[in-house]
């Protein structure tokens, strides 16, 4: 399995010509095998939209259904206990946590 980041996802969907010959032979024989989405790719989709940073040719909820749809495509589901650690580690100092989006959730 590979797993894309999100904008590896996006480009892939696209067919942007940021993906090199090589990564999209990586991708394509992966297809047939599984290619992994994390489930915080699609909140961080959605943040980009919301902040008009990111335009999709058509609405999130109907990109999403067509993305999720790529041939090999699983979504893999956060697990937060995981995630947090991982996230506290290697992106975030202690002035930016607790993010505003995890707020709720702590």
């Amino acid at each position: 399995m590979i797993v894309f980041d999100t904008h590896i996802w996006i480009w892939w969907i696209h067919k942007a010509k940021e993906l090199t010959k090589r990564q999209v032979y990586t991708i394509m024989q992966n297809e047939e095998r599984t290619i992994g989405i994390s489930a915080i790719s699609c909140w961080e989709i959605a943040k980009l939209v919301a902040g008009q940073r990111l335009h999709l040719p058509f609405p999130l909820p109907e990109w999403f259904a067509v993305a999720l749809r790529y041939p090999g495509i699983r979504l893999l589901p956060l697990n937060p206990p995981s995630f947090l650690e991982n996230f506290i580690k290697t992106r975030l100092t202690k002035s930016s946590w607790p993010p505003p989006e995890f707020t709720s959730v702590l």
